[in-house]
């Protein structure tokens, strides 16, 4: 089993391939050169790549008795398990949230520079890894995890409307965003990618 994640899929693009919907069949152009890029995200995604490509092709060139299975979990988002004594001791992901409450978005600065568009809970990452560890006939094969697309402004626009005190804090939506069903969220996914995980 090899955890690895979206950024195998997802275009090596600035805009992170905005309307595409990517599936475990989407291999991220990205090359070596990658490695080298001047952005980091670019290069967290070219070794991201390179590292699934040398163990496919590792299991290729060797005859070990076992199969690979990837799994390309979307953003991981998780609960916090235990107190933490400063923001810094936050995991990645709730530090996404964090930087709202504080009154930013974070390394992207609006809702409409955001890259990242898909989530998944760690605990149903872990779950679709151990079903793949129990399943017979996946050897060989990668699966995309993910629960759908997310999105700073609505993160503000839940986070003003049910934490009122934090109100002066959070900043206000730059986006229009209605809290209906994802088809009803008017501009929010404009140009932004999906994944599918069917």
């Amino acid at each position: 089993m090899l955890l690895t994640d979206y950024a195998h899929e997802a275009s090596a693009s600035s805009d992170g391939g905005a309307n595409q919907v990517y599936s475990e069949r989407d291999w991220n152009p990205v090359g070596g050169e990658g490695l080298c890029a001047e952005r980091q995200g670019d290069r967290y995604k070219a070794s991201k790549v390179a590292i699934e490509r040398a163990a496919w092709k590792f299991m290729e060139d060797s005859d070990r008795g076992f199969e690979l299975v990837t799994i390309c979990p979307a953003a991981i988002f998780r609960p916090t398990v235990r107190s933490v004594g400063s923001s810094g001791e936050l995991s990645e992901s709730n530090t996404h949230f964090w930087n709202v409450f504080i009154g930013g978005y974070g390394v992207w600065g609006s809702p409409k520079k955001q890259t990242v568009w898909t989530y998944v809970d760690v605990r149903d990452c872990a779950r679709a890894y151990f079903l793949a560890l129990d399943a017979s006939g996946v050897g060989g094969r990668r699966f995309v995890v993910s629960a759908g697309r997310w999105n700073y402004g609505l993160w503000t626009k839940i986070s003003r409307e049910r934490l009122p005190e934090m109100e002066k804090r959070v900043p206000e939506d730059e986006l229009e965003v209605n809290l209906g069903d994802e088809e009803d969220r008017g501009d929010m996914y404009t140009d932004a990618y999906d994944m599918d995980s069917t």
